[in-house]
């Protein structure tokens, strides 16, 4: 599979761009994680929302080793990467940031007992596995209903990167 690059501005959530003198720059390490012919989804219960597993690369962290820490935080696992499908670049005027998230494709080795950030855990996130089709349907409902800012610019996202991927 080629690599996909997708580009989302406020345009495409349907929000009025603020200017922005000053980017904030976020990487990020993402994937879709398949469990057989289910994927790990983080339900993060206090927004309502779900997103794929991964986050922010830490300084000093290649994309592949904050891929790995995030899989093993947020969905308890060990992983074998198997390819980058996707590069999705955000453009989120209303809070000066530009985060570039690399998405790829990988397995599970080993499920074990997630080790979720402080942060996380006071969200009442938790690992959920569920089809292609199921995680594009509970996103898509929860992109038509959000007014959160930063949750429409996740969910359309992740949608995107779905969408590359043929369900099982």
């Amino acid at each position: 599979m080629a690599e996909t690059l997708i580009e989302i501005f406020d345009k495409d959530v349907k929000e009025k761009p603020n200017e922005v003198i000053y980017w904030k720059v976020r990487n990020a390490a993402r994937a879709i994680i398949f469990d057989k012919d289910k994927i790990a989804v983080l339900h993060i219960k206090k927004f309502n929302r779900h997103t794929l597993i991964g986050g922010g690369i830490d300084e000093g962290e290649s994309v592949l080793q904050a891929l790995h820490r995030e899989a093993l935080e947020e969905a308890g696992c060990t992983i074998k990467v198997h390819e980058k499908i996707a590069t999705a670049i955000e453009y989120k005027t209303h809070v000066s940031g530009k985060q570039r998230s690399t998405f790829f494709i990988a397995e599970v080795i080993q499920k074990r007992t997630p080790n979720l950030t402080d942060e996380e855990k006071n969200s009442g996130s938790v690992v959920e596995w569920m089809t292609i089709k199921e995680a594009k349907s509970i996103m898509n409902k929860e992109l038509n209903s959000t007014k959160n800012y930063e949750g429409k610019f996740s969910l359309k996202r992740n949608l995107f990167v779905l969408k590359l991927v043929k369900e099982n």
